[in-house]
């Protein structure tokens, strides 16, 4: 088959590692399409990414201009090299192209991560409905997503598999590569990105002001994302000692693994965090992970809570223990594609 595997962001390429070596050693040959949002080399060594068959576009500030140029690109690439199957991950904009262009033209699209809601209004929730609407295969990493979807009444398949992210994770950690990554102990592990909490001055303040209060008790560290970056700068919001470059994917691994606590606002970072047994404040007031809020591996915080919120969360810590994270994800997947395909694809 000409699958196409579509990738252009850091959690894209995460998903999609397990998931092209697992269809190679199904004797089938993937074509990595890299969308060009993100760098590979922001990787880290020990993701097994291949190289890729085609870059869409170059780096470039995500924005309506740039989703139309990969919106067109790919439509081309589509048009003359006619992929059997688009598979495609989360929520990214690279993912909802890769959607949209296997929708347009009648090609069968797998979407990994389905039907995991926040119900919140951003963009990444926006995509990932309209992915979940488009697609034929549905694989999701807990039986919750699956539910979900059937009260949308997708007409895709859908198939409970578990997080593609642990099979990566537990790779990384098996890899030599691991021993190697220097990383210091913290505390406590910060990441702030989302839209609703650094394009808006006034959370974006309050929430630097709630960490940095905690900072005054416990040992963090802080990388600082490209876009929070950019606000700091933007809104004259002081750097502080502990905000850093933003790591490599292996090292925030491994830094995440020295942690007593994450305070984040990422989708992925959590469900990472649970593997470690690291607690993980979320800086939200709903997630998509409602297994992970049920078990106790996250709670929900806010700016005027969060100083309380780590005081009372600190010392918790938690088994990891859920059913089908357990690196085996990619192989449900791929044995799943192949059976789907041998019904409704025509070779």
């Amino acid at each position: 088959m000409k699958i196409d595997l579509i990738g252009g962001a850091r959690p894209n390429f995460v998903k999609i590692a397990p998931i092209y070596a697992k269809l190679k050693e199904a004797g089938e040959d993937p074509r990595f399409i890299h969308t060009g949002q993100h760098e590979l080399s922001d990787m880290g060594v020990s993701i097994p990414i291949p190289e890729p068959f085609v870059v869409l576009g170059e780096n470039s500030i995500p924005g309506i201009p740039y989703l139309a140029r990969m919106l067109f690109i790919y439509e081309v690439w589509v048009q003359q090299h006619k992929p059997d199957i688009i598979i495609v991950t989360g929520d990214t904009d690279s993912s909802f192209v890769g959607a949209y262009i296997g929708k347009r033209y009648n090609i069968p699209i797998v979407h990994i991560e389905s039907g995991v809601r926040a119900y919140r209004n951003n963009i990444e929730e926006t995509n990932r409905v309209a992915i979940d609407h488009m697609s034929d295969l549905l694989f999701t990493p807990f039986e919750g997503a699956s539910d979900i979807l059937r009260k949308e009444n997708v007409t895709g398949h859908i198939e409970t598999v578990g997080n593609i992210m642990i099979d990566s994770l537990i790779e990384i950690v098996k890899s030599e590569s691991w021993i190697g990554i220097d990383a210091e102990k913290y505390d406590i592990l910060v990441t702030m990105h989302r839209q609703e909490n650094v394009d808006n001055p006034d959370r974006f303040s309050k929430i630097l002001r709630a960490v940095h209060e905690v900072s005054k008790v416990f040992n963090i560290i802080f990388p600082i994302h490209p876009r929070s970056k950019d606000k700091l700068d933007r809104f004259g919001f002081e750097v502080r000692s502990y905000m850093v470059d933003p790591f490599p994917y292996t090292k925030m691994l491994k830094t995440m693994s020295k942690a007593k606590m994450v305070i984040t606002d990422s989708g992925g970072v959590p469900a990472e965090a649970s593997y470690f047994g690291v607690p993980s404040l979320l800086m939200s007031e709903v997630t998509g992970w409602t297994n992970l809020l049920e078990s106790g591996h996250i709670k929900l915080t806010n700016p005027d809570t969060l100083v309380n919120d780590t005081l009372d969360f600190f010392n918790v810590r938690s088994v990891f223990k859920i059913d089908l994270w357990d690196g085996k994800t990619s192989d449900r997947i791929v044995d799943a594609i192949l059976r789907w395909s041998n019904e409704h694809i025509c070779r």
